[in-house]
C-alpha cells in the first residue's frame, strides 16, 4: 500500500517517455512549419540578391612584376668563385609590397581614406617562384580593386612602381655591402703584399744566403785540401817508418856513412840516422794531428753553414710563397672589383614590371546568385533550429513552458 503523495516508478517512466519526441514527430513539426521556413529563406535570398546586385561595381586592375637573378658570374681559377645572388623570396616581396612606405605612395592614387582601407583593396598573388626560399625567377601579380576603373589602373601602376623601386633599393643595399667588403679586402691584400715583401727583403739581408753559399764552397775546398794533406803525411810517415825499420837491422857500430831519403845531401852514421828519422816521424805525427783537427773544424763549420743555409732557404721559400699568394689575392680582387660594380649596375634590371596595368572594361562579377543561395540555406537551417527549439519548450497540453 502506498501513500497518496508517493509517485510510482511506472508513472515516472511514462512521464519521461512523454517528454521524448520521435523522429516522426520531428518530421511533422518541421512539415507544419516548412511553408514559413521556405518563405523566410526566399525573402532573405531575394534581399541578399538585391543588396549584392545594387552595390556599386568593383573594377580589378592587374599588373605583373618579375624578380630575376642578375646574369653575372665571376670565376677566377680555383682561388675564388663569385656568384652574386640578387634574388628575393615571395615572402620578402610580400613584406616589401605591403610596407608602409609603399602603401603611402599608392594611397594618393586610390579613393581609400586610410592605409587600412587601402590594404583591403590590394591583392598579391605568386605566379612563379617559391614562397619562402629565393629562386632564380619570381613572378608576382598585383591586383587593385576600385569602384572606378581608371583609379584601379592608376593605383595598380603606382603600386608596382613603388614595390619595384623598394625591391631594387634592397638589392642595391646588399650589393653596396658587397662592394665595401671587396674594397676593404683589396686594401688588406695590398697591405699583406707590402708586409710580406718587406719581411722577405729583411730576411735576405739578415740571412745572406749568397754569403752562406760561398762559405760552404770555401769549406768544401778547405776540406779537400786537408784531405790531400793528410794523405801526403800518411804516405811520408809510412816511408819514414819503413826507412827506420831498415836501419834497425844495420850494425850499430858501422862507421860508414848513411844517406837519409828525406835528406840525401846529408851523410851520417847509423845512430845519427835513427835520431834524425825519429825526429822526422815525430814532426809528421804532430803535423798530421794538427791537420786532422783542422779538418774536423772545417767539417763542423761547413755543417753549421749548411744548416743555416737550409733554414734560410725554408724561411725564404715560405715568405716567397706568402708574397705569391698575396699577389694572387690582389689580382683576384682587382679582377672582381669591376665585376661587382657591373653587378650593381645590372641588378636593377632583374626587377622590372612584366605587364603594365590596363583600365578594366568590365567590373568584377558580383556573384549575386551564389550569395542568395548561401543566404537561403543559412536562413532555412536557422528556421529549422528555431522551430525545433520552440517545439521543445512547449508543454504537453500545448502551452508554452514559462522560464
Amino acid at each position: 500500500m502506498t501513500t497518496p503523495g508517493a509517485e510510482r516508478p511506472s508513472d515516472a517512466r511514462s512521464a519521461g517517455a512523454a517528454d521524448e519526441i520521435s523522429l516522426r514527430e520531428l518530421y511533422l513539426v518541421i512539415k507544419r512549419s516548412s511553408a514559413w521556413i521556405v518563405l523566410a529563406a526566399l525573402l532573405v535570398a531575394v534581399a541578399a540578391f538585391a543588396w549584392v546586385s545594387t552595390r556599386p561595381p568593383n573594377y580589378l586592375a592587374k599588373a605583373t612584376t618579375v624578380v630575376a637573378r642578375a646574369p653575372i658570374e665571376v670565376d677566377v681559377g680555383t682561388v675564388l668563385r663569385f656568384r652574386p645572388e640578387v634574388t628575393i623570396s615571395y615572402e620578402t616581396y610580400d613584406t616589401l609590397a605591403f610596407s608602409r612606405s609603399v602603401l603611402e605612395a599608392v594611397l594618393p592614387h586610390h579613393e581609400a581614406s586610410d592605409l587600412r582601407a587601402l590594404r583591403t583593396a590590394l591583392a598579391l598573388e605568386r605566379v612563379a617562384g617559391t614562397a619562402t626560399q629565393p629562386s632564380t625567377f619570381l613572378a608576382v601579380s598585383h591586383g587593385v580593386r576600385s569602384r572606378d576603373a581608371e583609379v584601379a589602373a592608376r593605383a595598380a601602376s603606382a603600386w608596382v612602381d613603388a614595390t619595384v623601386a623598394t625591391v631594387r633599393a634592397l638589392m642595391l643595399e646588399n650589393l653596396d655591402v658587397l662592394e665595401e667588403v671587396t674594397s676593404d679586402s683589396l686594401v688588406v691584400a695590398r697591405e699583406r703584399v707590402r708586409a710580406a715583401e718587406e719581411a722577405l727583403e729583411g730576411l735576405w739581408a739578415e740571412a745572406a744566403p749568397d754569403a752562406l753559399r760561398r762559405g760552404i764552397t770555401a769549406a768544401d775546398q778547405a776540406a779537400l785540401e786537408l784531405e790531400a794533406m793528410l794523405r801526403e803525411i800518411d804516405r811520408e810517415l809510412a816511408e819514414r817508418r819503413a826507412e827506420r825499420a831498415s836501419l834497425l837491422g844495420v850494425d850499430a857500430g858501422l862507421t860508414s856513412g848513411v844517406v837519409l831519403m828525406h835528406a840525401p845531401d846529408v851523410v851520417v852514421d847509423v845512430a845519427g840516422a835513427l835520431a834524425s828519422l825519429d825526429a822526422r816521424i815525430a814532426a809528421l805525427e804532430v803535423r798530421r794531428e794538427r791537420a786532422a783537427e783542422q779538418r774536423v773544424e772545417v767539417v763542423g763549420e761547413r755543417s753549421r753553414l749548411a744548416r743555416s743555409r737550409a733554414e734560410a732557404t725554408v724561411r725564404i721559400a715560405a715568405l716567397e710563397r706568402e708574397v705569391s699568394e698575396a699577389l694572387q689575392g690582389v689580382g683576384v680582387l682587382t679582377a672582381i672589383d669591376p665585376n661587382v660594380a657591373l653587378v650593381a649596375q645590372m641588378a636593377p634590371a632583374g626587377v622590372r614590371v612584366l605587364s603594365q596595368p590596363t583600365v578594366p572594361r568590365r567590373p568584377e562579377p558580383t556573384r549575386a546568385a551564389l550569395v542568395a543561395v548561401l543566404a537561403a540555406v543559412v536562413t532555412a537551417f536557422a528556421g529549422v533550429v528555431v522551430v525545433l527549439l520552440a517545439e521543445a519548450v512547449r508543454a504537453p497540453n500545448g502551452a508554452r513552458v514559462k522560464p
